[in-house]
């Protein structure tokens, strides 16, 4: 697949399906926050936290195709 001069790999969708989920994340964090809902904002911290093991999988696997293949 082509963006402009450069070619998309499976491992930037993988990547910015992440950076996807961070920042829906952060945004309803801010608003449980602002709205005094500290009890479900710890909630949103864990899985900030599973964002960050997805990330760090790349760096665990092998074989990054392979893996991709089975996400």
């Amino acid at each position: 697949m082509k963006a402009g001069n450069s070619s998309v790999k499976k491992n930037d969708f993988y990547i910015l399906s992440i950076i996807n989920r961070a920042i829906s994340l952060n945004k309803a964090f801010i608003l449980l926050i602002e709205n005094k809902n500290s009890l479900t904002a710890v909630s949103i911290l864990r899985m900030q936290l599973d964002n960050l093991l997805r990330l760090n999988a790349i760096n665990i696997v092998d074989n990054i195709d392979d893996f991709l293949e089975h996400f």
